[in-house]
């Protein structure tokens, strides 16, 4: 953590350690080439690497952001993301469930209904 010029976190460790105290396996995440944006630090590289329990890093993954908003203007169509065809859909406000694209949006799965490009 670097408090320097205002909070800058540089990378968080786990160890994951059994019953027994016998380290089993742990990682460490570093955040880099951090961008200001007002009081905050935001990194654009992520990089996880995976360590055994002999302490040997295995795997890394590098995460890099080349696009970056901090409190974007949003429109009621940035969350909404349509179906794609045939795809089956739960809505949980009414309790029913079918397919998406179907020429009868009420037909329930199971109800013999096909799909409007069928008929």
């Amino acid at each position: 953590m670097d408090l320097t010029d205002g909070l800058k976190i540089l990378s968080a460790e786990n160890l994951d350690i059994d019953g027994l105290g016998n380290l089993q396996r742990s990682y460490k995440v570093d955040y880099s080439e951090h961008q200001r944006h007002g009081d905050v630090w935001i990194p654009t590289i992520v990089t996880e690497t995976n360590y055994g329990p002999d302490t040997k890093p295995y795997e890394a993954t590098v995460i890099k952001f080349t696009d970056l908003e901090v409190n974007p203007a949003l429109t009621s169509t940035d969350f909404t993301h349509p179906a794609s065809f045939g795809s089956r859909i739960h809505d949980l406000r009414t309790g029913r469930t079918y397919r998406a694209g179907y020429s009868d949006p009420n037909a329930l799965l199971g109800s013999g209904a096909k799909p409007a490009a069928a008929r």
